[in-house]
């Protein structure tokens, strides 16, 4: 299933150092072959949803956007240590809070979700059981304090599946002197191996749901 969402990021442009680039979730989900049109606004609501932007001036996520001369550092984290379960959970759940209730929402959340799923099924293909990605930008705010505005699991997907994006990142930081700082991570690897396991299990029983019509029970209070 998730065959489309490579094929989508696949067809679409590739960032390059030196022009803006933005992709969102509605943008993937824009380009799956059997898009319905009557889902298309519920897509245009979707712009900055899990969005990745670059540019000579700018870098953002999630609709928040950052001027470069105000990025202090680029911090890399392992794909891993962004999957616990109830992010998931919440994020799924978010996009379908999110959108009204009229026809084609639940086709928009099951491609989400779908989206989500292959994000996970990436990262337990990569080599090392995980990958590496610039998601977090360290910044100082209009007041002059330090501030964090990591990406997404949305925009995770973007960047662990279009390695131009995260490449243009890493070269425009490189270029103006931003230093990119790896975070150890949290865990050890076959933790972190176990965890993704676990949450592609998850996340296939939830599409699965989706597809029955069920809405899958939330995690345990």
């Amino acid at each position: 299933m998730d065959s489309w969402v490579r094929d989508a990021l696949c067809s679409s442009e590739q960032p390059v150092p030196g022009k803006r680039w933005k992709l969102s979730v509605g943008g993937i989900i824009g380009r799956h072959p059997k898009t319905p049109g009557t889902v298309r606004k519920l897509l245009g609501l979707l712009d900055d949803f899990g969005a990745v932007e670059i540019g000579p001036d700018e870098i953002g996520f999630d609709g928040t956007t950052v001027a470069w001369d105000r990025v202090i550092e680029i911090r890399r984290h392992s794909t891993a240590d962004l999957l616990p379960d109830v992010v998931m959970d919440r994020e799924v759940d978010r996009i379908r809070d999110f959108l009204p209730p009229v026809p084609g929402r639940k086709w928009v959340v099951t491609r989400a979700t779908e989206t989500l799923l292959t994000l996970v099924m990436a990262a337990r293909g990569a080599g090392g059981g995980d990958s590496v990605i610039p998601c977090e930008i360290v910044y100082r705010n209009r007041l002059g304090r330090t501030a964090e505005l990591p990406a997404g699991l949305f925009a995770a997907t973007i960047l662990t599946l279009m390695p131009a994006a995260s490449e243009t990142l890493m070269s425009t930081a490189h270029q103006r002197g931003i230093p990119i700082i790896m975070v150890a991570s949290t865990s050890p690897k076959a933790d972190r191996a176990e965890r993704l396991r676990k949450a592609s299990a998850r996340l296939a029983d939830r599409v699965k749901a989706l597809h029955a019509g069920d809405r899958p029970a939330g995690p345990p209070s």
